[in-house]
């Protein structure tokens, strides 16, 4: 072996030799024996070069092996092999060398050549191919070292039918990528492209081809793609993270066919409403109402809103920014980029608050438009008192007339008590106006008058401390229906009506309704409600 050198400085050149693979008998620097060969720590021989232009020879016996790697560390530009007896792999068509260099002895052709023994295991690689189909077809190849470190690799890996390399510095050969690690190198990976095609064809070499690697196949298929496998089965359906990427290890010449097919599509809305919350304010002149609408599309669209008749659009927000868009008669045409985006409207209808108020119909979309999780809040003045309040089924109830249709049911059954002189009719209003504190209160004041009936209606004929202590309990009594009488009519004439408003979130001036489901109109839920001087009026009688 030649080496032509060119050193600028006193460099330590690493020689194509190693205790693992050839080591040379005599070293010659300018046709003189060399001084300054060391080893490094991983038994690479090098030399301590001088200034200027060299020429070193290694000359050895090649071991008694079928395969010698001679690692370049310090690659040479060009590389020339004169002789007959050796197959060398590692060069380039241009001279260039790869990582390493390969010299397999030839066969005899006349078969009677003596046997020669290996002096170490060969190198044994593991070769896994990720076909990921998505927009785009690529393959990504790991070659990844199976036997120990300290020897340089260099195999000829079979690219796919229609793979095209695409990772830079890796060199092909009859449609074969070149694949050659560093002694200390355990992996390398390249990525490649796929042509499209309906189908795709895997097939593991033959164990008499001359390979040295197993291959693992991993299918990455996105929703876009319909595929039928068909030949061996697959052993892990899930990857270590969860995703669904079935893996399948063939034996030498097993194969797979992997039929590749594209769903057609299926009709559908472009545009989705996954939520709208409509909120209305009234006030005394006009009312104050705020849409917003969570949109998902697919493509980039117009979305037209219908306002209401008379209706005054005040803002409109996309995404949290405000857009100069004007009101077109009683349309508002939003424009939508694709994706998830958030829309807000904000408007004014004439009108005050009368004694049934019904909301008007807002239309979103265009026909047979669907919107899920609509939700309707309806924000009432304090000066209102609400009677009743209609909508979908999933809203706010008024449970009062339920605790005034118990206390009529307990006027009836009190008024038929000949022990107190209060009749049906006082009972109901005595009942009417407590239905407005807490039930223990009621019942401490009905409680008073059944109780000084009875006392006067039955003589008591016990000792002195009886009697004593029913008067002190009578007068203690007396004291706290009137403290809760005071109460009531406190609450009543100076406080808000306690009308029971629950169910859907809902509190007393504040009512939800909410819809699963809606075509093109959002829900128009009522409220029917009176000044609340009329409440008033009736606490004071």
């Amino acid at each position: 072996m030649t080496l032509n050198i060119h050193a600028a400085a006193e460099p330590a050149v690493p020689l194509p030799a190693t205790a693992g693979s050839w080591i040379p008998a005599t070293v010659l620097w300018d046709d003189r024996p060399a001084e300054g060969l060391l080893k490094d720590n991983q038994g690479q021989l090098c030399l301590l070069a001088l200034p200027g232009v060299h020429r070193a020879v290694l000359t050895g016996t090649a071991p008694p092996v079928a395969r010698v790697d001679l690692p370049l560390s310090l690659r040479p530009h060009r590389v020339t092999v004169s002789g007959s007896d050796w197959e060398v792999k590692g060069i380039q068509s241009d001279g260039r060398p790869d990582a390493s260099l390969q010299l397999s002895r030839r066969a005899k052709g006349d078969g009677g050549g003596t046997a020669v023994g290996e002096m170490r295991l060969p190198p044994f690689l593991h070769v896994k191919r990720v076909l990921s189909l998505g927009l785009s077809w690529q393959v990504t190849t790991t070659v990844t070292r199976v036997t120990p470190p300290g020897t340089p690799v260099s195999a000829l890996i079979p690219l796919l039918a229609t793979e095209s390399v695409t990772s830079a510095g890796v060199r092909t050969e009859n449609r074969q990528a070149v694949v050659n690690m560093e002694p200390q190198t355990l992996e390398v990976e390249r990525t490649g492209a796929l042509e499209e095609s309906p189908e795709i064809h895997l097939r593991a070499p033959q164990a008499t081809e001359g390979t040295s690697w197993v291959e693992t196949w991993v299918l990455d298929v996105s929703s876009i793609w319909h595929c039928t496998v068909s030949g061996i089965p697959v052993i892990h359906h899930q990857d270590a993270a969860g995703f669904w990427k079935p893996e399948r290890r063939p034996w030498p010449g097993e194969s797979l066919t992997i039929a590749v097919s594209r769903p057609e599509a299926f009709p559908g809305q472009q545009v989705t409403l996954e939520h709208t919350a409509l909120e209305v304010t009234p006030g005394d002149r006009f009312r104050n109402v705020k849409l917003i609408l969570n949109i998902r599309t697919s493509e980039g669209s117009r979305f037209p809103v219908g306002l209401p008749p008379h209706s005054t659009l005040e803002q409109v927000q996309i995404d949290g920014k405000s857009q100069p868009i004007r009101q077109q008669d009683q349309n508002v045409i939003v424009p939508l980029d694709p994706g998830s985006r958030s829309v807000l409207l904000h408007w004014r209808e004439p009108g005050g608050m009368p004694f049934v108020l019904h909301l008007a119909g807002v239309r979103i979309g265009s026909d047979n438009q669907q919107a899920v999780n609509n939700q309707v809040t309806m924000n009432l003045p304090r000066n209102r008192w609400i009677l009743w309040a209609g909508g979908p089924r999933l809203g706010p109830a008024v449970l009062f007339w339920s605790s005034l249709f118990i206390a009529a049911l307990a006027a009836l059954g009190l008024g038929r008590i000949s022990c107190t002189p209060l009749r049906t009719y006082h009972w109901l209003l005595l009942g009417m106006g407590l239905t407005q504190v807490h039930p223990v209160v009621a019942l401490v004041v009905a409680g008073w008058y059944l109780a000084m009936g009875m006392r006067a209606w039955k003589t008591f004929t016990g000792g002195w401390f009886a009697y004593d202590s029913i008067q002190l309990i009578l007068a203690v009594w007396t004291l706290a229906a009137l403290a809760s009488l005071y109460a009531a009519v406190h609450k009543g004439l100076l406080g808000l009506p306690l009308m029971q408003i629950a169910g859907n979130h809902s509190t007393d001036f504040c009512l939800r309704w909410t819809q699963d489901r809606v075509a093109e109109t959002l829900p128009q839920p009522w409220v029917l409600s009176v000044p609340l001087m009329a409440y008033r009026f009736l606490v004071l009688l």
